[in-house]
């Protein structure tokens, strides 16, 4: 039985990553795309005004699909920086179901540059579903034995006023109005 070989295609607006039926609503997307990036660039570190918890902290992303025959898609979604006319990922996770796995050093687990992306995830979801059932909250993801990573989809509980805090609900306003549906 031959294997099938996923195959990433890159979606053109970061707005399109949304699953159907996937994540719950836009806020919470909109507030894990802002935690992982949030605790990667400051290294957990949560005392940043609200001014600079915006969306210029979190963006570009750049968004990758694997469709799958008969189930849902499986998404990739990186933050890229351009170094030296080459861009390396910088930041990635994946939403598959209902699930979103931390990976904020992906770039060390499966690739380095954007170019090599097709290739270098072909094996990943296919260990993932065979060998270990990955927790989102604890944060495990394959590479070669389950390591675990910190947990970015939890607030902590000095976090939770600030999540609330209306420039978050004003930033997903502004998200969704310059990348509309």
């Amino acid at each position: 039985m031959q294997r099938e070989e996923p195959q990433f295609t890159m979606f053109e607006s970061p707005s399109d990553f949304y699953p159907t039926n996937g994540l719950p609503d836009k806020e919470t997307a909109f507030l894990y795309f802002s935690e992982t990036n949030f605790f990667a660039q400051t290294g957990g570190d949560i005392r940043l005004s609200p001014e600079e918890y915006s969306l210029e902290k979190i963006q570009p992303f750049k968004v990758f699909e694997y469709k799958r025959e008969g189930k849902q898609s499986i998404y990739l979604i990186v933050r890229v920086e351009n170094q030296e006319m080459k861009e390396t990922i910088k930041y990635a996770f994946f939403i598959c179901e209902t699930n979103i796995y931390p990976a904020p050093t992906l770039s060390g687990v499966i690739c380095n540059s954007i170019d090599n992306i097709m290739a270098s995830v072909i094996d990943f979801y296919e260990r993932i579903q065979d060998s270990v059932k990955i927790d989102p909250l604890k944060g495990y993801i394959w590479n070669g034995v389950p390591v675990p990573l910190e947990d970015f989809t939890t607030p902590l509980p000095s976090q939770k006023n600030f999540l609330s805090e209306r420039n978050v609900a004003e930033a997903i306003n502004s998200f969704l109005k310059t990348n509309p549906k």
